[in-house]
């Protein structure tokens, strides 16, 4: 269930941010800042009702120095994650940015093989293979699509 809800929260977010991000007059780093800020609210009253409030303020007065500047690198990669995905957002189609960001996870999987040695079954294999395929054959259409449009204006 919580897969199915991740991509069609992921698919929705990706369309509607590309169909407003134009409109708004906001530049990328206006809406990096702007989603990360207004998501505290929601974040804040997700954390209540859960009851991870008194666990996240223990967690906080034992943690040692290491632990903090762990989160902190976190905080900027993540703000970093949106920051760079906004800016893309802004230069390509919404379909473009999916298969981008649907490639990072492929890349991010083949890190994880390299770094942690995590096993990949013949499936997974396939998967991974069928994506990289799938994100390569669409840039080489658009590529030799955007390349006769490029013949067709010199013309």
């Amino acid at each position: 269930a919580f897969i199915l809800l991740n991509t069609v929260a992921t698919c929705s977010y990706n369309l509607f941010t590309k169909s407003r991000l134009s409109s708004l007059k906001f530049t990328p780093q206006q809406c990096s800042l702007l989603n990360n800020f207004l998501s505290l609210p929601m974040l804040a009253g997700l954390s209540i009702a859960l009851g991870e409030l008194g666990p996240l303020a223990h967690f906080v007065i034992e943690m040692k120095l290491f632990d903090g500047a762990v989160v902190a690198v976190s905080c900027v990669v993540g703000f970093a994650i949106s920051f760079a995905g906004f800016n893309v957002q802004s230069r390509v189609s919404a379909t473009s940015f999916t298969v981008a960001v649907n490639f990072s996870k492929v890349v991010s999987i083949l890190l994880s093989v390299a770094v942690f040695n995590t096993q990949l079954s013949a499936g997974m294999v396939s998967g991974l293979a069928l994506s990289l395929l799938g994100a390569f054959g669409y840039a080489l259409i658009g590529t030799t699509s955007n390349a006769g449009v490029q013949r067709e204006k010199k013309e």
